[in-house]
């Protein structure tokens, strides 16, 4: 999975615990380990929300200053 050289190290340390990504399908798949740098994360589970539903929280738990960002 592709992270920003911003993010990468706080997915990496846990601190980042959730990926907003606007795709047409998963492209990941739940279980699946992904590199990411010089480690690799693991994919708990996919959530398929309408854009309007992702919350400040959740923008925030993904590294994000706003919801703007994510498009």
């Amino acid at each position: 999975m592709e992270f920003s050289r911003e993010l990468r190290n706080d997915v990496l340390a846990g601190d980042i615990t959730l990926s907003i990504r606007l795709w047409r399908r998963p492209r990941v798949k739940p279980g699946g380990r992904y590199r990411v740098g010089p480690g690799q994360i693991e994919v708990d589970f996919i959530e398929l929300v309408p854009f309007a539903a992702i919350s400040r929280a959740d923008v925030r738990r993904a590294g994000e200053p706003d919801r703007e960002t994510l498009r």
